[in-house]
C-alpha cells in the first residue's frame, strides 16, 4: 500500500467538495448557497479552486444555470461515491449500522480529521502517525478528540503507548480511504478523456493467479500504458479481500469463495478448473499409469493453506482415500512448494496453471486427476459498487484474455 501521507482524503475542503456536488445537482450556485449555508462567493471560489486543482473546466456557465462539463460529471460521480462511504461510516458510528447518516457528511467530517484516522489505521502509535503525516502528536490527538466529540463515539483506544482504532474508527478510516481513492480515480478518468493513460492500478494476487495469469495481464497493461503505475499486493485472502473492501486494492484475482466475507465486495467468475496431484517429473508414481488416490498415501504431501478452498478439497480427498499421508507439510508459497517438489518425493494438490512453466520445462508433472474432484472457481473480487475506470476495464479485458489463453488441456486423460 502507499505511504499514508498520500492516501488521506484530498487536500480540498470537504465543504467545498460537497458544494460542488450540489451545484452539479441543482445547476445553480444561488440555490446551493441558501441550502447549505455557504455564501455565493465562497462557492464560486471553491469551484474555481477545484478547476485549478484538477486542471479542467467543470461547468458551462450560461443564463440558464451551471451545467457540468464531462469533466465535472466525472468528478461529481466519484465524489458522490466517496461521500456515500462517509455517510455510511457516520451511520455506523451513530446507530451501529442502521440509517443513512447525515445527508451532508461534510458537516461532520474535516479533511484533517480523516487524514489522522486513516493514518492511525496503519500505525500502531500516535508518534508514528504524527511522523507519517508530518504533524505534532498534539495535533493527532486533537483531531481525533474533536471528531469523537462530534460523533459522541470513541474512535481510538490508547494502551501503554500503543494506539488502535475502535470499530467506529475503522469504519471512518475505511471511508476516508475510499474517498481518497475515488478522487484519485477521478483524476485518472479525466486524463483518459484527453487520451492520456496514467494513474495507479493496485492488484491483489492469490497464489493461483500469480504464477501465470496475473503476470501476463499486468505485462500487457504495462506495455500498452507505460505511464501507469501497476502494484501487485501479495498476502493471505483475508488481508487482500479487506483491502478490496477498504478501497486500497482495486481488483483481487484468484480462487473465489463460496460466499465473500463482506457485503461490500462481489465476485466475478473467470473460469473453472480442476486441481491435480503434482510431483517432480521422475517421481515413482508416474511409472504407474493406474495410480489412485490411495496410492499417494505412501508419499509425503504438501497441503494448501488451512481455510483455503484448495485445503477443503484436499481434506475431502484425504478422507475419501481412507487415511492420511505419513508426512504432511503446510506451505503457501508457490516458490517453496516448487522447491520441495523438485527435491523430494512429495506430492501436492495444485492448479495446472501454477505449474505451467515447470511442466513445459519438464520439471514437474501431473500424477493424476481425481474425476470426482469438483471444479474450482477462479475469478476476481471487487467492491460491490465498483465503477471501473478505462484503465481498470482494460486490465479486466487483458485478464480475461490471459485466462482464456492459459486454460490447460483436458486433464481427464492424464
Amino acid at each position: 500500500m502507499r505511504d499514508l501521507v498520500e492516501t488521506g482524503p484530498s487536500r480540498q475542503n470537504l465543504r467545498h467538495l460537497w458544494a460542488f456536488c450540489e451545484v452539479v445537482r441543482q445547476r445553480s450556485v444561488n440555490r446551493v448557497a441558501g441550502a447549505i449555508n455557504l455564501s455565493q462567493p465562497a462557492i464560486s471560489q471553491a469551484i474555481a479552486s477545484l478547476e485549478v486543482d484538477f486542471g479542467a473546466v467543470l461547468f458551462h456557465r450560461d443564463p440558464t444555470g451551471m451545467h457540468p462539463t464531462r469533466m465535472g460529471e466525472i468528478l461529481a460521480a466519484r465524489l458522490r461515491r466517496g461521500f456515500a462511504a462517509l455517510a455510511a461510516a457516520q451511520a455506523f458510528c451513530e446507530t451501529g449500522g442502521t440509517g443513512s447518516g447525515s445527508t451532508d457528511p461534510s458537516l461532520v467530517f474535516r479533511t484533517s480529521q480523516l487524514d489522522v484516522v486513516v493514518a492511525l489505521s496503519g500505525h500502531a502509535s500516535i508518534p508514528a502517525c504524527a511522523r507519517a503525516l508530518g504533524i505534532s502528536e498534539k495535533s493527532v490527538a486533537r483531531n481525533v478528540r474533536n471528531l469523537e466529540l462530534r460523533l459522541d463515539r470513541a474512535l481510538m483506544i490508547k494502551d501503554f503507548g500503543a494506539a488502535r482504532l475502535t470499530r467506529a474508527g475503522e469504519a471512518i478510516a475505511r471511508a476516508g480511504k475510499i474517498l481518497s481513492r475515488e478522487i484519485e480515480l477521478a483524476r485518472e478518468e479525466m486524463a483518459a478523456e484527453h487520451g492520456i493513460a496514467r494513474g495507479r492500478l493496485v492488484i491483489g494476487g492469490l497464489p493461483l493467479s500469480r504464477s501465470y495469469i496475473l503476470p501476463r495481464a499486468m505485462l500487457a497493461i504495462a506495455n500498452r500504458f507505460p505511464d501507469v503505475e501497476i502494484q501487485l499486493v501479495e498476502a493471505s485472502y483475508d488481508v487482500l479481500v479487506s483491502g478490496v473492501r477498504d478501497g486500497e486494492i482495486d481488483i483481487l484475482v484468484g480462487a473465489l469463495r463460496d460466499r465473500p466475507p463482506f457485503a461490500e465486495v462481489r465476485q466475478k467468475l473467470l473460469f473453472e478448473e480442476r486441481l491435480c496431484v503434482v510431483a517432480r517429473s521422475d517421481h515413482p508414481l508416474l511409472d504407474r499409469p493406474g495410480a489412485a488416490m490411495a496410492d499417494t498415501m505412501a508419499y509425503p504431501w504438501i497441503a494448501p493453506r488451512t481455510g483455503s478452498p484448495a485445503r477443503r478439497v484436499f481434506d475431502t480427498l484425504m478422507a475419501r482415500a481412507g487415511g492420511a499421508p505419513r508426512v504432511l507439510l503446510e506451505v503457501a508459497s508457490h516458490i517453496a512448494v516448487r522447491s520441495i517438489l523438485l527435491e523430494s518425493d512429495c506430492l501436492a494438490l495444485i492448479s495446472r496453471h501454477q505449474i505451467r512453466y515447470e511442466e513445459m520445462q519438464g520439471q514437474l508433472a501431473v500424477v493424476l486427476v481425481d474425476p470426482d474432484m469438483g471444479p474450482r472457481r477462479v475469478g476476481v473480487t471487487v467492491r460491490a459498487d465498483w465503477d471501473p475506470t478505462p484503465l481498470q476495464t482494460a486490465f479486466m479485458a487483458e485478464l480475461e484474455t490471459a485466462a482464456a489463453a492459459s486454460l490447460p488441456p483436458e486433464l481427464d486423460t492424464v
